[in-house]
């Protein structure tokens, strides 16, 4: 009987992270798309691989908070190989700013671990426009 409750137990646990981001964390990454995006293409369909936040004439990027690193990452390696672009990173920091500081530190050295060159904007919720933005270049020929 313990054994059958600890399976719902863990089933339910596993349901609650599946779940998709809340429709107010949506609405957020919205809003900063809208303003670190100005000036290039919003919403760039790529077929099945999905949808650019913003690209640019050089990068696709993907737009969202520093604690989904590793999700936005993936994303913009993704979209920039459908598009032929470099990949880009626009991380809002909406937390406290030591724990962005270890998701930069985890980027980094993933970045350097693949030799992954991209370009990494990190912004604040103050900053109202990306030239804001702490800017990185990372990779074989970014020096980071």
């Amino acid at each position: 009987m313990q054994t059958w409750r600890m399976r719902i137990a863990i089933f339910l646990a596993a349901a609650l992270f599946a779940l998709p981001a809340p429709a107010d964390e949506l609405e957020r990454e919205f809003v900063y798309q809208v303003r670190f995006c100005e000036g290039m293409h919003m919403g760039v369909d790529l077929g099945s691989v999905g949808t650019a936040d913003c690209t640019s004439d050089a990068l696709a990027i993907e737009v969202g908070f520093f604690s989904k690193w590793k999700e936005d990452l993936g994303q913009s390696l993704a979209y920039a190989a459908a598009a032929g672009l470099r990949p880009g990173m626009i991380s809002i920091c909406d937390r406290d700013q030591g724990d962005c500081y270890r998701y930069d530190q985890g980027l980094q050295q993933t970045a350097a671990a693949f030799g992954l060159a991209l370009e990494v904007w990190e912004c604040l919720p103050t900053d109202m426009e990306l030239s804001e933005c702490h800017h990185l270049t990372l990779g074989p020929n970014g020096g980071q």
